[in-house]
């Protein structure tokens, strides 16, 4: 991130996207936004830009009734971990706010910055007395060629609320409930002063803190566990905020820190503090050896908290996301979103990718699944690249992509992540996917797990062709397949990017297939769970009649094949299906499906005319496949018989029925 301070030397910005506020806090409801301007710069493959003011502004136009929740130094080192490319910070003085609106406009966000993009509040005023508003910046439009991009009313209103509840958790104490806001430990920066040294008296020597900031908001008096970083160190300790009334009856609160382990001269040092806990409140005690005892018991409370945030940390922080791309899915997300709050019995977030909707499904999900995280995009990129965009920015170690269409059940995650922490060579895994309509049947899309042919043809235990099963107990047991559904899939996060995730040539149909194969050409494993079961609408792309789902499978099918078969006998391959594909659309003729068999032909067509593209894509990934591969290629799960002649010729409808 670069810092720039002084706004009369800035660089000329490349396809900037700016916003603009005061990111006091910078909290989860201004993460958001700011994960939007990021994403937007990357789709114009340009630079984000946030524009924020120093000091905070009513500090100077209303100083007495302000409350700080973040200094500058603090809101660098949040703002740092945010992937904003630039970060300008405005000297704002009397004489800044007294500009007339058209000349903050033309002089400052024009002429100065210059973006290509503007994000604003649909609430934003500028200029003297905050008479300018976007409907003057509307005017100004033709200046910003990559649009003026409003947001919307309740996404304001949540980032006010948002600022409003995190001060006032913090005022009564509730560091739980403000640090979870704020995603981040809300943290006091000062300088160490000398105290009286009574803490060094009765054995616990406090560094008295003097807070840079006089418009800061300090939490509620009492004890909390803390950490304090020092000339780079990070140290655990306990901190102290009140007006000591065990010791003496002034009024003036004091602001003081224990170090654990620590035996130091940090006086004038500059020291920050993040607030992890509530220990307790403010108690007058008797006299100094019953402060004595009770800070023994509080600085075993901190321990203790510490030792259990570690076990926390090491074992389960950032293990898993669950990420659900979405396209005006709003009835979908208010129907199955609030089954995935139970979905995993450790730690996990949850992210909402949004493909440029319209039906106001991200101020849905803003307003009642706050604790969701969103990635918008200003563009519907499909399944594959929206996905292959949005998991590049998730932090964690698996990413469960899951459709907007599934209910889960509770816990249902817990089984795969527990199985795929005991193997490392599992790149993939699914749960049984049943049928929402009707519960006791299986779901076209993967069913109890993807298998496929040897002539490339995928099908699923309990679904062959379009003939689906009931549930049944005989494929219960965790077993290798060939490809996990994408309806709800579990990757390794770093197998999935270093083998590049899906093919953005894909639309909606076979790019797990496609993505599976390459893994499993690189020695990975791909599991199905059915112990664990979610339950699948369907359809919601394409329906499983619908011609254009015909003509993408089998272009996609063709596709898959050629870039991920094995070399010797490739050419062989191709013709059988070519041969087999044109059989099945004469078959489709005489039943009088005839679009359904010019969608065949049509697939096939345009799967050959692709074939240059594909055999450089075949050697690309070749190459990809030879640097991540960790054993000789993995095929557990192509059969070693063709399922059309199971099916068709043997009348085998049923996959136990193939097993007998």
């Amino acid at each position: 991130m670069k810092i720039f301070n002084d706004i009369e030397n800035l660089p000329k910005f490349k396809n900037g996207v700016a916003t603009i506020g005061s990111f006091d806090g910078v909290h989860l409801g201004h993460r958001k936004l700011i994960r939007r301007i990021v994403q937007m710069a990357k789709e114009l493959d340009g630079e984000s830009i946030l524009i924020t003011f120093h000091p905070h502004p009513r500090s100077i136009i209303d100083p007495e009734n302000v409350e700080i929740l973040t200094t500058l130094d603090e809101k660098y080192t949040i703002l740092e971990n945010l992937k904003i490319d630039n970060l300008i910070v405005v000297p704002f003085d009397l004489n800044f706010s007294q500009q007339t609106p058209q000349d903050y406009i033309e002089n400052f966000l024009i002429k100065k910055i210059n973006p290509s993009s503007l994000v604003i509040g649909y609430d934003h005023r500028f200029g003297r007395n905050r008479q300018g508003d976007i409907s003057l910046l509307r005017k100004y439009e033709a200046s910003f060629p990559n649009g003026i991009h409003k947001i919307s009313k309740k996404e304001i209103q949540n980032i006010t609320i948002s600022s409003s509840k995190v001060r006032k958790y913090l005022k009564n104490g509730d560091l739980e409930e403000a640090n979870g806001l704020l995603d981040y430990n809300y943290m006091l920066s000062g300088i160490v002063v000398k105290g009286d040294k009574i803490g060094r008296e009765i054995g616990y020597p406090t560094a008295n803190i003097s807070i840079s900031l006089q418009q800061k908001l300090i939490p509620a008096d009492g004890v909390y566990a803390a950490r304090a970083l020092v000339d780079g160190t990070v140290y655990d300790g306990m901190l102290y905020i009140g007006n000591r009334p065990s010791i003496n009856n002034n009024q003036e609160t004091k602001i003081e820190i224990n170090l654990f382990d620590f035996d130091q001269d940090i006086y004038h040092h500059e020291i920050r503090v993040s607030i992890y806990n509530f220990i307790r409140e403010e108690t007058k005690l008797d006299n100094l050896d019953a402060l004595q005892q009770q800070l023994a018991k509080d600085k075993q409370a901190a321990i203790e908290y510490f030792e259990k945030l570690s076990q926390y940390s090491r074992v389960e922080q950032s293990l898993v996301s669950i990420a659900i791309l979405t396209y005006n899915g709003r009835d979908r997300l208010e129907s199955f979103l609030p089954s995935v709050s139970d979905s995993y019995s450790g730690i996990f977030q949850t992210f909402l990718i949004d493909n440029n909707s319209d039906d106001a499904s991200i101020s849905f999900v803003n307003d009642w699944f706050p604790e969701v995280q969103t990635i918008q995009f200003g563009t519907n990129h499909g399944y594959a690249a929206g996905y292959n965009k949005a998991i590049d920015q998730i932090e964690s170690k698996y990413v469960v992509l899951l459709n907007d269409d599934v209910l889960v059940t509770p816990d249902w995650l817990t089984p795969i992540i527990k199985l795929m922490e005991s193997d490392s060579t599992i790149g993939a895994c699914m749960p049984a996917i049943l049928d929402y309509n009707d519960r006791d049947k299986y779901e076209y899309a993967g069913a109890a797990g993807g298998l496929l042919d040897k002539s490339g043809i995928p099908f699923c235990k309990g679904r062959i062709f379009d003939s689906i099963e009931n549930e049944n107990p005989e494929y219960n047991q965790t077993d290798e397949i060939f490809w996990a559904s994408g309806a709800a899939m579990v990757v390794r996060k770093d197998v999935f990017i270093n083998f590049e995730g899906f093919d953005e040539s894909y639309f909606a149909h076979q790019e797990e297939i496609d993505f599976c194969w390459k893994i499993k050409n690189g020695g990975y494993k791909v599991m199905s769970v059915p112990s664990s079961q979610v339950y699948h609408v369907g359809g919601s792309t394409l329906g499983y009649q619908d011609p254009k789902k015909t003509y993408l499978n089998v272009r996609n099918n063709h596709w898959t094949i050629i870039k991920n078969s094995k070399r010797s006998g490739l050419m062989r391959l191709l013709l059988l299906r070519i041969v087999q594909d044109k059989i099945g659309a004469l078959h489709l003729v005489t039943q009088g499906k005839m679009s359904q068999a010019f969608a065949v032909l049509k697939g096939l067509l345009h799967a050959y005319l692709k074939l240059p593209t594909l055999l450089r894509k075949r050697k690309y990934i070749s190459e990809v496949i030879s640097k991540y591969r960790i054993q000789d290629p993995n095929l557990t799960g192509m059969t070693d018989y063709s399922i059309v002649t199971q099916y068709y010729l043997k009348g085998k409808r049923k996959y136990f029925k193939i097993k007998e």
